[in-house]
């Protein structure tokens, strides 16, 4: 069958001849429009966390077998895991914490012992200057962790109090 649609307009079955020959330029033609309207329904569903609403719950029990209690030990599991990890980084990052502060405590005493042997052996502008850079680099470290945390904390208290004026 030859197709139907010529220039554009729609010819309707009734306009062809039983050998299959569509009307040329000088012949006449039939036209016939069918209008179609189609109607396209959509709907989002959304939900935060790992756990769907009921209604949705219900559902999956419906399609799978205990497909709701699968969920809950499924979301149960990720927490678990979740916390235990973080428990992990906290822990870890105690320790490192501690080592850190033990081994600067040991390298800044070990220098300042390195510096009064110098004096007591003659060296006295030496260890003097040893003992000087010494205590400066610790102080200055301390100074600065403690403007670090001070800055860290007014970042924090900011963050909070746009999060809560937003409610």
């Amino acid at each position: 069958m030859a197709d139907p649609a010529i220039d554009g307009e729609y010819v309707g079955p009734s306009t062809l001849t039983t050998s299959g020959n569509l009307p040329g330029p000088n012949k006449p033609v039939s036209t016939t429009r069918q209008t179609r309207t189609t109607t396209i329904q959509t709907e989002a569903v959304s939900f935060q966390g790992p756990i769907p609403p009921p209604a949705l719950l219900r559902e999956y029990n419906e399609i799978v077998p205990n497909g709701a209690d699968r969920i809950m030990k499924m979301a149960e599991a990720q927490t678990q895991h979740r916390i235990n990890l973080e428990s992990i980084v906290i822990k870890g990052d105690d320790r490192r914490a501690n080592w850190g502060l033990v081994t600067g405590f040991t390298i800044g005493v070990l220098v300042l012992v390195l510096s009064f042997v110098l004096v007591m052996y003659g060296h006295g502008v030496e260890g003097t200057v040893l003992g000087s850079v010494d205590l400066i680099g610790l102080v200055s470290l301390f100074v600065y962790g403690r403007t670090e945390r001070s800055k860290e904390l007014r970042r924090r208290d900011q963050k909070n109090k746009e999060l809560t004026k937003r409610k």
